[in-house]
């Protein structure tokens, strides 16, 4: 936390200086989101954006998705329903209750939510992903690949048209071909993520190091293991690369990376 925070701070500050204030706001809720650490932080930023624009529904939507994610599924309902009542035709309370499900290791649940959200908006970019990780957290690796490969085409992000994957969609893609036993694409589809889409996603890293394991390049693993910690960016990222390194008997190393 110490060492997040002076980021965060800067963060901040850029967004704000960069966007206006709303949005400003809301790009750092979303990055606090990320992390269950900071979820109160994120409540607290979003609070301050609905008292500036009260009839703001994307900022109900984010905030009941920080209170689900705190087990304030009441309170995040609400919210929800105030959403549904400005954007009667928005899918983003499913979208964001199956990502709070996923959260709360419940994919069943979340598959359910982003079922729905596709069959109401079938071009809805973080509702596909959701659906293909929900899939592949239960052990449908095959249905998971083929929803992530439908990010390749136009998608939708909150309506508004958006191309192709991005380094995360990549990440999930390789993920979900690694549990099928293609390390060799694997490996080129993280590659792809950290290369063309320049992923600060530590489990980009993982999901490459874990291929080369399988294929015994042991020294690519170690390097990508460590570049992992250095963009652990979610909770449970840098326990996994300290178990890979632990696993293939490497050490972490102070080396700065090369990206």
């Amino acid at each position: 936390i110490i060492a997040a925070t002076p980021f965060m701070a800067v963060t901040m500050a850029l967004y704000l200086k960069v966007w206006n204030v709303r949005d400003g706001l809301e790009r750092l809720a979303v990055l606090y989101l990320h992390n269950d650490r900071f979820l109160d932080a994120a409540i607290r930023l979003l609070d301050k954006g609905l008292r500036n624009s009260p009839d703001d529904a994307g900022l109900y939507d984010r905030r009941a998705l920080a209170s689900a994610l705190t087990d304030n599924w009441d309170v995040a309902e609400a919210d929800w329903a105030r959403h549904r009542q400005l954007a009667p035709r928005s899918v983003r309370p499913l979208i964001s209750q199956g990502w709070a499900h996923l959260r709360c290791n419940q994919p069943g649940e979340a598959a359910t939510a982003f079922e729905e959200a596709v069959e109401q908006s079938k071009k809805e970019r973080w509702a596909i992903a959701g659906l293909g990780l929900a899939r592949l957290r239960l052990g449908d690796a095959g249905h998971a690949v083929e929803a992530f490969k439908r990010l390749q085409r136009k998608t939708l992000v909150d309506g508004r048209p958006t191309d192709g994957h991005d380094a995360l969609s990549l990440t999930y893609l390789a993920e979900a071909q690694l549990a099928l036993g293609d390390n060799e694409l694997a490996i080129a589809t993280a590659s792809n993520a950290i290369e063309e889409f320049d992923s600060f996603h530590g489990r980009t890293w993982l999901a490459r190091a874990d291929a080369h394991v399988r294929l015994g390049d042991i020294d690519a693993a170690a390097k990508d293991y460590n570049s992992a910690l250095l963009a652990a960016d979610e909770i449970g990222v840098e326990e996994r690369a300290i178990a890979g390194l632990e696993a293939i008997n490497r050490a972490v190393s102070e080396d700065e990376p090369d990206w």
